[in-house]
C-alpha cells in the first residue's frame, strides 16, 4: 500500500449511482458495494483466489476522483470508458501500490457478482426498475452469466 489509511477510508466513501436519474436517491458507497461483491463471491464461488476477493473488495477504489460513470454512458463513448479506466487504475496504484491480477475466470466472477449487487440494490430501492427494458436485458445477462458459471439456480432466486 502506498496511500495513508486516511486515504483507504476517503475512497470508499465514494457514492455509487450519482449518475442515474431513478437511483441518485441511494446512498450507496463503493466500500459497502464492495464488500457485498466479495460476499456474493464467497457464496456463489466454490474455490475463490485470494485475488478475486481482494479485487472484489477494492475494484471502485479508483473512482475517488474519477466518479462512478454508468454502465450505459461507458458503452456509448467506448474511448471515454477506456480514458476513465487508466484514470482508476492510476488512483487505485496510488493508493494500494499495485492493481491484483485476476484470471479470466475470476474476472467473469467478479462482473457477475458485481452486476448481480447492482441488480439487489435496484430490487431493494426500486423494484418497480426491474420492469423497465433495460433491467429486463440486465436480468437475462445474469442469468447467462450465473447459468456459464454454475451458479444459476441460486441467482434465479435473486432475480425476482
Amino acid at each position: 500500500m502506498t496511500g495513508d489509511l486516511w486515504d483507504v477510508f476517503r475512497v470508499g466513501r465514494v457514492r455509487r449511482w450519482a449518475a442515474s436519474p431513478d437511483m441518485a436517491h441511494v446512498s450507496d458507497p463503493v466500500d459497502g458495494h464492495g464488500a457485498r461483491v466479495a460476499k456474493l463471491i464467497l457464496a456463489l464461488h466454490p474455490d475463490p483466489s485470494r485475488a478475486l476477493l481482494i479485487e472484489a473488495l477494492c475494484h471502485d477504489d479508483g473512482e475517488a476522483g474519477v466518479g462512478d460513470l454508468a454502465r450505459p454512458a461507458k458503452a456509448a463513448d467506448p474511448e471515454l470508458a477506456v480514458r476513465l479506466e487508466k484514470l482508476e487504475i492510476a488512483n487505485r496504484v496510488k493508493l494500494w501500490g499495485e492493481v491484483p491480477s485476476i484470471t479470466a475466470d475470476d474476472t467473469r466472477w467478479l462482473r457477475l457478482c458485481d452486476r448481480l449487487d447492482a441488480w439487489m440494490v435496484m430490487v431493494s430501492h426500486r423494484s418497480d426498475l426491474r420492469f423497465r427494458d433495460d433491467w429486463k436485458q440486465e436480468r437475462a445477462a445474469l442469468e447467462v452469466m450465473a447459468d456459464e458459471l454454475g451458479c444459476g439456480a441460486p441467482v434465479r432466486e435473486v432475480l425476482l
